[in-house]
C-alpha cells in the first residue's frame, strides 16, 4: 500500500537526524467539456470539446537543522518515495550550510483521520456519455426559441482526488474531495449574460440537476430584452457599484497573509474602511474552498480576519506561525503535490452590510456597474479587472446604457479605504487564485468569496486595447 511506502520513506529519512518530514500523495482525475453553438464535431453528433487529465504523484518536505528541502515524484513505489525523500533531505542539508533564517514550526496536534467521499454520486463513476446527456438537457433549456438566444457556451468540469498526508509526528489523513463546475453563458440579440455559474462546488454529480434547474425562465429573461443602448466607453475616475468578491480577494488578501506581510502590519491596526469586515472560513459545507485539514494536517477553521476595518488575524502556516509566535490558522495550501504549501485563503468573504442595492446607487450622478468580467489580476499593490461589458449609472438609477471592453484598475489602498457601503445580501462566488513568491508562480488554489455588491467612492476606468 502507498501508506506503507510513505511510512518507510519517513522512517529512513528520520534516521539521518532530520527534524521533521511530511509527504503528500495525490491521485487526480479531471474531466472538461465545452459545449458551444459555434463548434460542431460531427462524429459525436453534438457540438462539444472534451478533455481528460489524469495525474498521480507525491510531494515531500524535509526539515533539517531548521531549513527546508522539497522534492516531488510521480513514482509512489517504495523505492520512488524513498529516493524522493532522499533528494529533499540532500536539499535541506545543503540549505542548512548557507541559510541564515531557521524554521521553527508551530505546534499542531497530529491527527489520524479518514474522510470518505462526501457527495452522493461520484463523478468518476459517471460515464462521459451520461455527462454529455446531462449537458444536452441543459442546452435544450438554454436554446429554447422562446428565449431568443443567439449563441451559447457551456463549460462543465469535475475534479476527483484521492489524498494522503503523513508526517514524522504521527499524522495520517486520507481524503477524497471532489468538485463540480457548470458555467453557462448566452448572447441575446443585444447583449450577453450568464445563464448559470457554479464554480467548483464540492460534491458529486447530484449537483448537476440542481444547477440545471437554475436556468432562468423565459419570463425572467424578459427584462434583458429591453433595448440596450451602446454608449462610448468612459475614461477616468468614477464611482462604481460592483461585486466585492474579487476586489476583496485581490486587495485585502495581501494584508492578511502572515507569510508575505513580514510583520509590517500590527494586529489591531486600522487598515481599511470601517464598512469592511472579512471572514476566512474553511468549514462551509459544499463550498469549493472548504477542507477538514490543510496541506500541513492542521484543521481548517472559521476565522474573523478584519472587523470594521481593523486587522484581527493573519493567515498562517506552521512555519509563519512559529516565526510570529502565534497558532497556525489552517491555511497552509497548495495546488497539488508539486507545490510547497504557503499561507492562502480558504472561503474568503466580506460580511454583508446594511444597504439595499437601490441604496448603493443613490447619490451617484455618473458611475459604472460592471456586468461581465473576463479576467482579474493583482500584484500585491495594484489590481486590474477586465470588463467585457458594464452598465452606466446616472442620477442614482441604473440605465440601459451598455459600455464594452473596459479595464477597472486601482491600488490596494484605494479599494480598501474607498469602499463606502456594502450590500445587505450576498451570494457565493468561486475564485481561482495564484500566488507568486520570488517571481515564481507558487500556489494556485480554489477559494470562494461572497458576491455582495459594494460602492466604491472612485476607481479608475480606461478603454481596453
Amino acid at each position: 500500500m502507498i501508506s506503507d511506502n510513505v511510512d518507510f520513506a519517513i522512517s529512513k529519512v528520520m534516521e539521518k537526524g532530520t527534524d521533521y518530514m511530511d509527504a503528500r500523495v495525490e491521485s487526480l482525475s479531471l474531466c472538461n467539456m465545452i459545449v458551444s453553438s459555434n463548434s460542431v464535431i460531427r462524429d459525436v453528433g453534438y457540438p462539444y470539446i472534451f478533455d481528460s487529465i489524469l495525474d498521480h504523484g507525491a510531494g515531500v518536505r524535509v526539515l533539517f537543522k531548521g531549513t527546508w528541502g522539497f522534492a516531488f515524484t510521480k513514482d509512489t513505489s517504495k523505492k520512488g518515495l524513498r529516493d524522493c525523500a532522499d533528494r529533499a533531505f540532500r536539499l535541506a542539508k545543503f540549505n542548512s550550510r548557507y541559510g541564515k533564517d531557521r524554521v521553527n514550526l508551530a505546534e499542531s496536534k497530529p491527527v489520524e483521520d479518514r474522510i470518505p467521499f462526501e457527495g452522493k454520486i461520484d463523478p468518476s463513476q459517471v460515464s462521459v456519455e451520461e455527462k454529455v446527456a446531462l449537458i444536452r438537457e441543459f442546452i435544450a433549456r438554454v436554446s429554447d426559441e422562446s428565449r431568443r438566444i443567439k449563441d451559447y457556451q457551456v463549460r462543465y468540469s469535475d475534479i476527483c482526488m484521492d489524498k494522503l498526508f503523513s508526517s514524522s509526528e504521527g499524522a495520517h489523513i486520507e481524503a477524497r474531495p471532489t468538485w463540480i463546475s457548470l458555467q453557462g453563458n448566452a448572447r441575446l440579440e443585444k447583449g450577453s449574460f450568464p445563464l448559470v455559474t457554479i464554480r467548483f462546488q464540492k460534491g458529486g454529480c447530484e449537483l448537476l440537476n440542481a444547477l440545471i434547474d437554475k436556468v432562468p425562465s423565459s419570463e425572467a429573461l424578459e427584462p434583458l430584452r429591453q433595448s440596450f443602448i451602446k454608449a462610448p466607453a468612459p475614461q477616468g475616475c468614477f464611482p462604481a457599484v460592483c461585486g466585492g468578491a474579487v476586489l476583496v480577494h485581490e486587495a485585502a488578501a495581501r494584508y492578511e497573509d502572515g507569510e508575505t506581510t513580514g510583520g509590517r502590519l500590527e494586529l489591531g491596526e486600522q487598515i481599511c474602511s470601517d464598512t469592511i469586515s472579512i471572514v476566512d472560513d474553511a468549514t462551509i459545507p459544499s463550498a469549493s474552498g472548504s477542507y477538514r485539514y490543510d496541506e500541513e494536517g492542521v484543521p481548517g477553521k472559521n476565522k474573523k480576519i478584519i472587523e470594521k476595518g481593523v486587522l484581527k488575524m493573519q493567515l498562517q502556516t506552521r512555519e509563519s506561525a512559529g516565526r510570529h509566535g502565534v497558532e497556525p490558522t489552517g491555511n497552509g495550501r497548495a495546488f497539488n503535490y508539486m507545490d510547497f504549501p504557503t499561507a492562502k485563503e480558504s472561503n474568503h468573504y466580506m460580511v454583508p452590510g446594511e444597504y439595499s442595492f437601490e441604496e448603493l446607487l443613490e447619490g451617484i450622478k455618473f458611475g459604472i456597474l460592471p456586468v461581465e468580467e473576463d479576467y482579474w489580476t493583482g500584484t500585491g499593490e495594484r489590481f486590474m479587472i477586465g470588463l467585457r461589458n458594464a452598465r452606466i449609472i446616472e442620477n442614482g438609477k441604473l440605465t440601459n446604457k451598455i459600455v464594452e471592453n473596459l479595464v477597472m484598475t486601482g491600488t490596494v489602498e484605494d479599494v480598501l479605504w474607498g469602499i463606502e457601503a456594502v450590500e445587505n445580501k450576498s451570494s457565493i462566488v468561486g475564485v481561482t487564485c495564484d500566488k507568486t513568491i520570488h517571481g515564481i508562480d507558487q500556489v494556485v488554489v480554489r477559494t470562494e468569496g461572497t458576491g455582495c455588491n459594494v460602492r466604491l467612492k472612485s476607481v479608475l476606468f480606461r478603454r481596453r486595447g
